[in-house]
C-alpha cells in the first residue's frame, strides 16, 4: 500500500548519518567529532543545521558537547527516563525548539493584542498578582516556571479566544516534551535570564493594563525573540 512522502529537516538527515556511523562503531565512545565547519563543509549543509542535529543527538545521549573543547561520542544510556524518552520522540518527530518558538510568536503576539482588548479588571489584577507571586520566587526554579506559564496562560485567557487557549495548552505540552527542557539546564546566567523576562513580563502587562494593543504585541514579540536569540546561543 503506497504511504505519503514526509520531508524530512536537514539536520534529521544528518542525525542519521552521524548516528549510523555510531551504530557502525566507526565512530566509538570517546572519539571526537570533526569541528562544525568541517561537518558542514563535508556534508554541504549549513552551520545552523550541524549545530541542530548535534543538540538533537546529545538530547538523546549519544554525544557529549564540551564547550571551548568539542563534540565527543558517548555511551548511550540504557536507562534514560520518561522525559529523555519524551524528548527523543518530539526529536524523531522533528520539532525543535526554534520552531516551537516561531509558534509562540504567531500565537502569543496576537494573545497580548487580543488580552489587551479585552481585558477584563479582573484578568488585569491576576496578571498583577502573577507578576508579584514572580519577583518573589526569583530563586525557586520550578516556582518561577509555573508562574511564567500562568502569566503565558492568563494572558492567552484575556484573548477572550478558546481556539488560542487550547493551542497554548498544546505548545507547553510540546515545550515540556522537547529538546528544549535539556537546552534550558545549560544555561549559565539563570539569575540574570530571571531578572530581564521579570521586567519584560512587567512592560507587557503594563501594555495590557493600559489597553493599548500594539504596544502589548509589541512587547510580546521582544520578549519571545529575546528567548529565540538565547535558544539559538546555547545551540551554537
Amino acid at each position: 500500500m503506497l504511504e505519503p512522502i514526509k520531508t524530512k529537516k536537514i539536520y534529521t538527515l544528518i542525525m542519521q548519518q552521524i548516528q549510523d556511523l555510531i551504530d557502525e562503531k566507526q565512530l566509538k565512545p570517546g572519539d571526537r567529532l570533526p569541528s562544525e565547519r568541517d561537518l558542514a563543509t563535508a556534508l554541504s549543509v549549513s552551520r545552523a543545521s550541524v549545530r541542530q542535529a548535534i543538540t538533537a543527538l546529545a538530547t538523546k545521549g549519544l554525544l557529549t558537547v564540551q564547550q571551548g573543547d568539542g563534540t565527543y561520542v558517548t555511551t548511550p544510556s540504557m536507562k534514560a527516563d520518561a522525559l529523555e524518552a519524551l524528548s527523543e520522540q518530539l526529536v524523531d518527530q522533528q520539532i525543535s525548539p526554534n520552531e516551537i518558538v516561531e509558534t509562540r510568536l504567531l500565537i502569543e503576539c496576537e494573545c497580548a493584542r487580543l488580552c489587551a482588548m479585552r481585558a477584563t479588571p479582573e484578568i488585569c489584577d491576576q496578571l498583577e498578582s502573577l507578576l508579584e507571586h514572580n519577583r518573589e520566587a526569583r530563586g525557586e526554579r520550578a516556582s518561577l516556571e509555573t508562574m511564567n506559564r500562568d502569566l503565558h496562560d492568563m494572558i492567552a485567557l484575556g484573548a477572550q479566544n478558546k481556539a488560542l487557549q487550547r493551542i497554548m495548552s498544546d505548545i507547553w505540552t510540546l515545550m515540556n516534551e522537547n529538546m528544549w527542557y535539556f537546552l534550558k539546564q545549560k544555561s549559565n546566567d539563570r539569575n540574570m535570564v530571571v531578572e530581564k523576562h521579570l521586567r519584560q513580563h512587567r512592560e507587557i502587562v503594563d501594555a495590557i493594563k493600559a489597553h493599548d494593543p500594539q504596544l502589548a504585541k509589541k512587547k510580546m514579540r521582544e520578549h519571545l525573540s529575546d528567548i529565540d536569540s538565547s535558544l539559538n546561543t546555547l545551540i551554537s
